[in-house]
């Protein structure tokens, strides 16, 4: 018997292996278009691509709550050793302060989409991500 697991990789795709549960197989089967999920009958594994890896992890983790995820994706999140300057809105964005309008609202859907929690994102990048565009559509 396999124990739960999520492997998040590098790559931008997931790796679970657990038990069979008919419910998550028929989840994950309802839930991930087919073109985005592929399963290994040799290893017995499901590889989910990286748009559903939270879709993935919310299905694994609701049955089996004790789940181990590991998460090996590069972190784009963590602060720069090298950066200069106070944080503000806009660096939050990766954005210069004379950014067009159009410009701070695709990167901050771009960004969000990257980093929202339900994607496999940490909740403090999105909430800085939230208040960024927030000031800055309050002094625009």
């Amino acid at each position: 018997m396999t124990h739960p697991t999520m492997l998040i990789t590098p790559y931008g795709k997931a790796v679970l292996a657990f038990p069979f549960d008919r419910w998550l197989v028929e989840s994950i089967k309802a839930e991930i278009p087919g073109y985005s999920r592929t399963y290994d009958p040799a290893t017995k594994q499901w590889e989910v691509d990286g748009v559903y890896i939270g879709v993935a992890r919310l299905l694994l983790t609701t049955v089996f709550p004790d789940a181990e995820i590991i998460d090996e994706s590069p972190r784009f999140d963590r602060p720069s050793t090298n950066r200069t300057g106070p944080k503000t809105s806009y660096t939050v964005l990766h954005l210069l302060p004379s950014a067009p309008p159009e410009l701070v609202e695709t990167a901050y859907k771009t960004l969000a989409r990257l980093h929202h929690p339900d994607r496999g994102g940490a909740t403090e990048t999105m909430q800085e991500l939230n208040q960024a565009i927030k000031d800055i559509r309050r002094t625009s």
